[in-house]
């Protein structure tokens, strides 16, 4: 009769082996900005190859979802699948804001039937800034200035 602790450890390198085979990599920006396309990658084992993978954003409470659905299928190793997600405006005005914290949305991949993983990613409404560097710190409404040549090119 083999030990406990021998058999608890079979066990464990077991599950551990099973659960890693069919392991993915979903590679997405922290914060997704409102009304902006957000870039999201996918890496699949050989074992997901030729099933259709779907990413969208969801409501974390309502299950309502927030953004475009993506779907998209690997043929081959090591290929990485890129989707483009976009939070939709109209849905994100429609939410109650019951407090001022941040809002977070669930990014869902669905590979599989019943295979659903979801992280939660920060929501923004703020579209960024533009940062433009002159040659004086201060211009009075009457006074003309110059860019540098590689901020121009830039814009």
């Amino acid at each position: 009769m083999e030990s406990p602790l021998f058999l608890l450890l079979f066990f464990s390198f077991f599950l551990i082996t099973v659960s890693t085979q069919d392991m993915f990599l979903v590679t997405a920006p922290s914060v997704f900005h409102v009304g902006v396309k957000e870039r999201v990658s996918v890496q699949l084992p050989s074992s997901l190859l030729n099933q259709p993978v779907l990413l969208y954003l969801e409501h974390e409470t309502s299950g309502l979802l927030m953004s475009n659905r993506a779907t998209f299928q690997m043929t081959q190793e090591k290929q990485i699948g890129v989707v483009e997600l976009e939070v939709d405006r109209e849905k994100m005005s429609s939410l109650p804001t019951l407090n001022p914290t941040p809002l977070y949305l669930a990014l869902v991949c669905e590979i599989r039937p019943g295979q659903r993983e979801m992280v939660r990613v920060l929501v923004s409404q703020h579209r960024g800034y533009i940062f433009i560097q002159t040659d004086q710190p201060v211009y009075t409404p009457t006074q003309t200035g110059e860019l540098p040549q590689p901020a121009c090119s830039q814009l």
